[in-house]
């Protein structure tokens, strides 16, 4: 009788779990596949479908939301990295309605689940703004990650100053054996100046330069 219970049990879970993997599989078949070698800013292009909220709740972290009104916030899928042991995707997290004293802006967050769908590990990579900017480098395998992070020294130089002032910290970002993502601080507190591209997309950081 015992075994039957059990043999019960097992039958009435399988189900559940099936169809836990094909929500998180549709999920994840969003995601662009990842055909370069190395990041670059264009890696991050802001183009990509939005995620509903349905995905939302059940695969990001509530934690994502803690500088945003709930009613200005909103995803976009980004790209999927290789791996044979983890499932590893950039998201796009884009707020319109960010609480007193921060411009609107956009993070570019790096996700880590297990091939079932649980969420070993994620980290906000990236702040842009009108008063921020990023740089990408490094190489896809293996997985080495390396942020330029620059913010505006003085907000009223924007649209003012041609290449304003900034401060830079750059960090650089690995994926351990356990799914962990490793932080590490490579510079901080770097002197610079942000050059934007003609399209004003994409800015470029030029440090040690003269002061003005």
């Amino acid at each position: 009788m015992k075994k039957l219970l059990i043999l019960l049990l097992i039958w009435s879970i399988l189900p559940v779990v099936g169809q836990s993997n094909k929500d998180f599989n549709n999920y994840i078949s969003h995601f662009m596949p990842c055909e370069q070698k190395e990041f670059n800013a264009y890696f991050f292009t802001k183009d990509s479908v939005e995620i509903n909220k349905n995905s939302v709740s059940k695969y990001l972290p509530d934690k994502l939301n803690c500088n945003c009104t709930t009613k200005g916030l909103w995803y976009r899928y980004g790209r999927r990295i290789p791996s044979n042991k983890y499932v590893i995707v950039f998201v796009s997290k884009l707020c319109d309605i960010p609480h007193i004293n921060e411009y609107p802006y956009a993070e570019d967050v790096l996700l880590v689940y297990s091939k079932t769908g649980k969420l070993i590990d994620f980290a906000t990579i990236s702040h842009g703004s009108d008063i921020h900017a990023v740089e990408f480098f490094g190489t896809i395998q293996p997985f080495k990650l390396i942020v330029e992070q620059g913010v505006m020294n003085n907000p009223n130089d924007m649209n003012k100053v041609e290449s304003p002032h900034c401060s830079i910290q750059i960090y650089e970002y690995t994926i351990g054996d356990n799914g962990k993502i490793n932080k590490r601080i490579v510079q901080k507190n770097i002197s610079g100046r942000m050059v934007y591209s003609k399209e004003g997309i994409f800015c470029k950081f030029i440090t040690n330069c003269l002061t003005e």
